[in-house]
């Protein structure tokens, strides 16, 4: 029998999930992590649209940092309400406002992302006066789309290493360590040894799905399809979550569907038809 050399399980560090604390007012790892994912995505944002034939004023890519912070705060925790908890908060209205306590969906994010989106592009192509014909609108939200698909994943990237520094959304048990030679024990669970999910999540869903979807717009020239990122990011990321869902802990509260999928999955499901849909609709018009 093979064994990895330095082979764990790792005990994992005692990490204070507050960053710095002065009196009563602390800023946590979370909160560092969601700052830098919105200034990462802004300034990628910025960079990716010098890459398009016929880019769009700078000006409100930075105007829409502020529609795209609140989208994703209100629809990511407003997802996990509906997706995840709901008789939960149903009983407790207020806790709904506590997400300092964590409990943020992606998907819920995601959707809050297009909808602030369509808002924004909507509010502004009127304002300028401009006819509704795309020829002359100032942007168009599947481009905003595409640019923000292209960004997106080190936001996530950031995400899911705080997930790891609080030591939240830990793995499934494994039965032998060996078989998993850099498994993980976080005290605050139980002394099993146990998949770094978020780890896995922070590589794959972040760090490689960033390179395949800056390599095939670029190359394949896809910003001139609007929306074709868009739905590849949608597309692509649901492929990856739905595989490392099944080594990442299902909820307590929810385990899994009929035994054997997550809520995680069956959103990505819904999630990857509505990618492919608007990736095949972009190509084809």
């Amino acid at each position: 029998m093979f064994v990895f050399p330095l082979a764990g399980p790792y005990m994992f560090p005692s990490i204070d999930p507050v960053f710095i604390s002065i009196g009563s007012f602390s800023i946590r790892w979370y909160a560092i992590a969601y700052l830098l994912g919105f200034v990462a995505t802004w300034m990628l944002t910025r960079y990716f649209n010098n890459w398009s034939e016929k880019p769009v004023k700078k000006e409100y890519l930075t105007d829409f940092l502020s529609w795209a912070i609140w989208g994703v705060i209100l629809g990511g925790r407003m997802g996990y309400v509906l997706f995840y908890a709901p008789a939960y908060f149903a009983r407790n209205p207020l806790e709904i406002f506590a997400i300092w306590q964590g409990g943020m969906s992606f998907h819920g994010g995601a959707l809050g992302l297009v909808v602030a989106a369509v808002l924004f592009c909507k509010i502004l192509n009127k304002r300028s006066g401009k006819k509704n014909d795309s020829a002359e609108k100032l942007l168009d939200h599947w481009y905003l789309g595409d640019l923000i698909a292209m960004s997106v994943p080190i936001a996530l990237f950031f995400g899911r290493l705080a997930n790891f520094i609080n030591a939240e959304l830990w793995g499934r048990a494994i039965a032998e360590s060996w078989e998993v030679p850099w498994a993980v024990i976080f005290p605050n669970v139980d002394s099993q040894a146990r998949h770094p999910s978020q780890i896995y999540e922070a590589l794959v869903e972040g760090l490689l799905l960033f390179v395949i979807i800056v390599i095939a717009t670029k190359y394949l020239r896809l910003l001139r399809y609007r929306g074709a990122v868009f739905g590849l990011f949608i597309a692509s990321y649901s492929v990856a979550r739905f595989a490392l869902e099944f080594t990442r802990q299902p909820d307590a509260h929810i385990g899994l569907i009929f035994g054997v999928i997550s809520v995680g999955q069956i959103l990505s499901l819904g999630f990857f038809i509505a990618g492919v849909i608007c990736l095949v609709r972009a190509i084809t018009r």
